[in-house]
């Protein structure tokens, strides 16, 4: 089968495709999915670059976001039948079951991640439980539902899970351009939020404003602080951060007083230095999340056949050009996502 992979850490040169990839084979409980496409992620060029503190089997496949058609079931299998479109969750969650995670069961220890743990999307063929598995309409392209998995449920869960957004508040959402920030405007501004946002360029600016950002500005604005202060004096009601470090303390002057700071990613770096008096004599309040649960998966598949939201696809590629795509991803010259197509 067709697939890109690394057999090594490094950088872009150690991305290597082949056709003779050997094609997995299912379990009882596992459909065979023919990939259509996979969106490209930062957990992607992580992967690539070595993933701190976990140890990966090489040839690895990354590609947490797949979609596509199923083309073999296994025995156990009850929900799905060849034939059928689906996405998937991005992880296999861990039979391990809380009741404190009913309803978050992506909290429960000893889940793996597509492209991380378990081969990914970057791959003609992934042999997925049927428990990690969506149907999707046949108005969604294989293109569009490619995007939701990762930045797409990182964006709802934070949105509608962690910070519940009502109507009048006011959200800010750091670098807008990518794919989880083209998704938080669409959704924030849904809920009513006043979304505010940074980018890299007035284009961008623009591109984005036609999304329903309220207000733009230019990430490298020294003054930026200053100016959300002078539009917002009462501070904001919630922030979604993961640049990390670079960011940070911005962030975290910018919230009212039992405001809330959400981060789920770490793109500057993985330590900060905490004021804990402000934090508590501000009340504020401070959560750390990834991906989100099923629930936020069927609401943004839902929400994409009613075209209430629209993924913002940059540019499509073919799986042989996946190293020219990861460097185009690491340009940041795009908006959106970044889609690799069989």
């Amino acid at each position: 089968m067709k697939a890109a992979y690394y057999e090594s850490n490094g950088n872009l040169e150690v991305i290597k495709y082949s056709e003779d990839f050997p094609k997995p084979e299912i379990k009882e409980n596992e459909v065979l999915v023919k990939v259509k496409a996979s969106s490209i992620n930062m957990i992607d060029t992580v992967m690539r670059n070595g993933y701190p503190g976990l140890q990966i089997s090489f040839p690895h496949i990354p590609g947490g976001d797949i979609a596509g058609e199923v083309v073999e079931v296994g025995s156990g299998v009850s929900n799905f039948k060849t034939g059928d479109r689906i996405v998937s969750f991005p992880i296999v969650l861990s039979d391990i079951e809380n009741p404190k995670f009913v309803d978050n069961p992506q909290l429960n220890f000893g889940w793996k991640f597509f492209g991380m743990h378990l081969p990914g999307g970057y791959a003609e063929y992934v042999a997925i439980p049927e428990s990690s598995l969506y149907n999707i309409p046949d108005n969604v392209s294989y293109e569009k539902a490619s995007t939701l998995p990762t930045a797409g449920l990182t964006a709802i869960h934070a949105i509608d899970t962690i910070a519940n957004l009502q109507k009048g508040d006011t959200f800010l959402v750091w670098g807008g351009s990518g794919g989880l920030g083209t998704y938080a405007i669409q959704l924030a501004k849904q809920r009513g939020a006043i979304v505010i946002t940074t980018t890299s360029t007035e284009e961008k600016a623009q591109k984005l404003k036609d999304l329903g950002a309220d207000y733009v500005y230019m990430r490298d604005d020294e003054q930026i602080v200053e100016k959300i202060k002078a539009n917002f004096p009462g501070g904001l009601d919630a922030v979604l951060d993961y640049v990390g470090p670079t960011t940070f303390d911005k962030s975290f002057s910018l919230l009212r007083n039992d405001g809330r700071i959400m981060f789920c990613g770490m793109i500057t770096g993985r330590e900060v230095t905490l004021n804990i008096q402000q934090t508590y004599f501000r009340h504020l309040n401070i959560n750390g999340l990834f991906l989100g649960n099923p629930k936020n998966m069927q609401d943004l598949i839902n929400l994409l056949a009613e075209e209430k939201i629209d993924p913002i696809i940059d540019t499509t590629y073919d799986i042989s050009q996946a190293k020219e795509a990861q460097k185009h991803f690491e340009s940041g010259d795009y908006i959106g996502k970044i889609v690799l197509t069989f």
